[in-house]
């Protein structure tokens, strides 16, 4: 990412605006020997309710490499999309370190880390999350005009608006461009959604239960195109899911149990 982020004493210093930088990782296929792009150490989560405290995580460490695929599975309820919130800085941990492409997080103001999350983190969530107001162009180009200032975004728009019209063809979405979501089907959306995930090129991609809402022909188109990330880009990506045919395509997989992390 040029030299946009720089850390000193362990602050995030933003010296202009997110670019995208294309992947120059060649595909990976041995994750054990790529860089890390995610990790975390011993994060815990933990909830009051009154007298009781619920704890969801208890000590969790995890590292995605660049061209994995982890899957994350576990029973309904066990933490999972608590964990993927945490690992997205969507939320923070009450103990524990997380490092995004070897910056830590934890002393960040919300500031540095929206802009940490929107520069190396794309989002597939099982309900879409796309504005209705808005169209599949709009919608998709909407992370570049969150990571540019008004008065760089004038210069970059091109750019951006010509990756969003290729990743909108990449999904196969060319011929509804200018629709509403309203007016798509539930796969349509999550093509959307994939798309609108990968206009900034992150290097980590979490998903959480992606094809959840999806008949199992169009989920599989869905995965097709999430899978093929990590072959062709170098991307990392770490997807909760309950669908085994998922797992089962995955370079390894993680089971989420009382609140700790165990290979399976």
């Amino acid at each position: 990412m040029n030299d946009q982020f720089k850390i000193q004493n362990s602050k995030l210093k933003i010296d202009g605006d997110v670019t995208c930088a294309a992947a120059d990782s060649v595909p990976v296929r041995n994750p054990s020997s790529a860089t890390v792009v995610l990790r975390a150490e011993r994060l815990q989560r933990f909830f009051i309710d009154g007298d009781r405290r619920l704890d969801v995580l208890k000590g969790v460490d995890i590292a995605l490499h660049a061209g994995e695929v982890v899957a994350l599975v576990g029973r309904s309820g066990t933490g999972k999309s608590t964990l993927l919130h945490l690992l997205g800085l969507l939320d923070q941990p009450n103990e524990g370190l997380i490092l995004v492409d070897g910056t830590p997080a934890g002393d960040l103001s919300e500031f540095d880390r929206a802009y940490l999350r929107n520069a190396h983190i794309g989002f597939v969530f099982q309900h879409y999350f796309l504005l209705p107001e808005f169209t599949v162009f709009e919608n998709v180009l909407l992370p570049a005009q969150v990571a540019c200032s008004p008065f760089n975004w004038p210069a970059r728009k091109q750019s951006y608006c010509d990756r969003a019209t290729e990743l909108i063809k990449l999904v196969g979405l060319e011929n509804h461009v200018h629709q509403r979501p309203a007016t798509l089907s539930g796969g349509e959306r999550q093509r959307v959604a994939v798309a609108r995930a990968l206009l900034l090129e992150p290097k980590i991609l979490l998903c959480d239960e992606p094809t959840g809402n999806l008949d199992p022909e169009t989920a599989r188109h869905i995965m097709e195109l999430i899978f093929g990330l990590s072959q062709k880009r170098g991307t990392g990506i770490l997807v909760v899911t309950h669908d085994r045919s998922v797992s089962e395509r995955a370079d390894r997989v993680l089971r989420l149990e009382s609140g700790m992390l165990n290979n399976e």
